[in-house]
């Protein structure tokens, strides 16, 4: 089957036309999404159970960053605190009343925000770069 030259130009007019659509749709992709960074770290605690003499604590890099109350309620609360300049912060969270602590090395790169939350089938623990609801 042979082709005029007609017909071989016209179909490489059409290959060079959609190699530099494509090249040009590369260009002009739209920006990325503005950064949920804050240079902060934001500790969500929802739910943790205090007593008398027993309160909830958050220690950032040996730092005591919060005491709740020991008033009985359970803790609900935003803690924010500084990233350092390195990116990660060591985090302790002290809950006397179950007999709980943990100490974590957290990195900002998976995200400002973690959460430690008591649940029924006990402590939820999460990290992301968007708030948690």
């Amino acid at each position: 089957m042979n082709r005029s030259d007609e017909e071989i130009a016209r179909m490489e007019e059409e290959r060079m036309t959609r190699h530099i659509t494509g090249s040009k749709a590369k260009e002009t992709v739209a920006p990325k999404s503005p950064s949920n960074r804050t240079g902060n770290w934001a500790i969500h605690l929802i739910g943790l159970p205090t007593d008398q003499g027993a309160p909830v604590s958050v220690n950032i890099d040996g730092i005591v960053v919060f005491t709740s109350a020991d008033d009985g309620k359970d803790v609900t609360k935003v803690v924010t605190h500084p990233i350092p300049n390195g990116g990660s912060s060591k985090i302790t969270l002290n809950i006397p009343i179950m007999e709980f602590t943990t100490t974590k090395e957290y990195h900002s790169k998976s995200g400002e925000n973690l959460k430690f939350q008591f649940t029924e089938s006990g402590l939820a623990t999460g990290q992301q770069t968007a708030p948690f609801n």
